[in-house]
């Protein structure tokens, strides 16, 4: 399984280093979704059939530094689906590969 953290690694691709946060002055600029597009991508060429990810889901924004995995609507615009809840706000969303 290919396990995503879109604030900068991917687990199980080469060189996947710690992650790390966006510094400040490039928040909201679309780094996260970049680095999904990125690892879904990358998933898919290794041969992936499905892609799973654990974002957060607050109806409020979060603090910068609880959101290491993304926020849901990303997923969500991404084309992923939820299918379980580990905890109230810790949501578990796949998306298949074609």
């Amino acid at each position: 399984m290919l396990e995503i953290c879109t604030q900068g690694s991917v687990r199980g691709a080469p060189g996947n280093g710690r992650p790390y946060r966006d510094p400040a002055a490039y928040r909201g600029q679309g780094v996260a979704r970049a680095l999904l597009r990125a690892a879904v991508a990358y998933a898919r060429q290794q041969g992936a059939t499905l892609v799973e990810a654990y974002p957060v889901d607050k109806p409020a924004r979060s603090a910068d530094d609880t959101m290491w995995f993304g926020a849901k609507v990303m997923y969500d615009k991404a084309g992923f689906k939820e299918v379980a809840r580990r905890k109230p706000h810790r949501p578990i969303v796949r998306v298949k590969l074609a």
